[in-house]
């Protein structure tokens, strides 16, 4: 368990490293006959994480009409589990499911190519919070986690472990503008370093790790 733990802290601490403008990471929500958001603009080297909040099965398979174009395919995705792919070449990107493509169940990626790495701020969700703090860290039995939106959003948390794979989710919720705070009990999670995934309007634009006592 020793070994375990120190191999956490030093992904973590190797994570900590990474430059605040690296490649970014953007989520779409698998429902039960939607992709949500169902299109998304992306940067050349960006990930796009696909999750089940489905109760039934799906995949996330490239193509257009319905026809398999061999870029990428999750296979089939059962509750709980997601699948990811970086976009290295910009263009437009169609994706289906393939068991309910025919009931309209399509997406679509752009991806870009942002040499300057600058983003638009009227249109980062970024710019939707500030003072974002996670207390304590670390944790032993809850955590509680901080934020200030500058105008009303949705906004869901998820614990995710180290490899990105979805834990569990605290909250999905409208919020209006001020500050917030959410609590949720740690107790349960084995000693580690885990992900705190905030989304804002269904993208991932804040991680916050926290490490398990």
């Amino acid at each position: 368990m020793k070994k375990l733990v120190l191999l956490s802290f030093f992904i973590w601490y190797m994570a900590a490293l990474i430059p605040a403008n690296a490649q970014s990471l953007h989520t779409v929500s698998i429902e039960d006959n939607s992709f949500s958001p169902s299109s998304i603009t992306v940067n050349r080297g960006d990930t796009v994480r696909w999750e089940m909040d489905s109760s039934i099965d799906h995949t996330v398979t490239s193509g257009e009409n319905c026809t398999s174009d061999g870029i990428f395919d999750s296979g089939t995705l059962t509750p709980g589990q997601s699948f990811s792919f970086v976009f290295t070449d910009e263009g437009d990107f169609s994706y289906y499911c393939i068991p309910h493509c025919a009931q309209g169940m399509t997406g679509e990626i752009t991806v870009e190519d942002n040499v300057t790495g600058i983003l638009n701020p009227e249109s980062a969700n970024q710019s939707l919070i500030t003072d974002l703090s996670l207390y304590p860290n670390p944790a032993s039995h809850y955590a509680l986690l901080k934020f200030e939106l500058l105008k009303p959003a949705l906004t869901s948390i998820k614990v995710m472990d180290i490899a990105g794979r979805k834990l569990k989710s605290i909250s999905r919720q409208e919020f209006d503008a001020g500050r917030h705070e959410v609590e949720f009990a740690t107790e349960s999670l084995p000693p580690g370093v885990y992900l705190i995934n905030l989304y804002v309007n269904n993208e991932v634009k804040f991680v916050e790790k926290l490490i398990k006592h």
